[in-house]
């Protein structure tokens, strides 16, 4: 659990290339699959968690070449980062999801510490 109460973890999912590190709160039949912005790690979406709540499970990788996941090389671009959260999907065995994506960081937001 993290500091609201809500169930936290995190874990390494197999694609190519490497592993992504990815996040996951809640615990409910709901699934939200998240991608963030190019600046950003899996812990932009926190607060939308916590917003959701427990009846919703909200799955947040650091995609490919940031944060936890800045080691995982090629394939890079769009077509790549969707294939990784249908395999984020598939580790968790979530047969759908709604999707969440965000283009960049809000300039108020402070960087997520990765180290």
């Amino acid at each position: 659990m993290d500091e609201t109460g809500l169930t936290y973890e995190v874990c390494e999912v197999a694609v190519p290339g490497g592993y992504l590190h990815v996040g996951r709160w809640g615990g409910g039949s709901e699934a939200v699959v998240a991608a963030h912005g190019l600046t950003a790690t899996h812990l932009h979406f926190a607060a939308l968690a916590e917003q959701l709540g427990e009846r919703y499970s909200v799955f947040a990788p650091d995609l490919r070449g940031r944060g936890r996941s800045r080691d995982v090389g090629e394939p890079f671009g769009m077509a790549a980062h969707a294939d990784d959260l249908l395999a984020v999907l598939d580790h968790f065995e979530v047969p759908k999801a709604t999707v969440v994506a965000v283009r960049g960081r809000h300039p108020r937001l402070p960087e997520p510490d990765v180290s």
